[in-house]
């Protein structure tokens, strides 16, 4: 069985953070058919929720990710379009709250 290599390209990555008392969204990109690859890695204590083409998550909805690592990937076979936006679920943070975005 042979492995092929695997070519995203130069990536984009961002640590981010979630601001203390944020009710609004964190609008994180816009990923157009030219992008490749998608990851967001939820680091912080307290689960998120992720909004992808014009879906605004709330604290209650969206694509979960899980607390203390869970992380969410696209790749070119599945890789949605469009705005991508997050929150923290629940109510508004205590602290921040932080992530890892990377994209290319």
């Amino acid at each position: 069985m042979a492995l092929l290599p695997i070519n995203l390209g130069q990536l984009t990555t961002t640590a981010g953070t979630i601001a203390i008392s944020q009710t609004v969204p964190t609008t994180l990109t816009t990923i157009t058919s030219a992008n490749s690859f998608i990851l967001i890695q939820n680091l912080s204590d307290t689960d998120m929720y992720l909004g992808i083409s014009g879906f605004t998550p709330t604290g209650t909805s969206g694509i979960f990710i899980l607390k203390n690592g869970g992380l969410i990937r696209f790749d070119a076979n599945f890789l949605p379009t469009g705005e991508y936006k997050l929150i923290t679920a629940g109510a508004a943070p205590a602290a921040a709250k932080n992530y890892i975005f990377a994209f290319n």
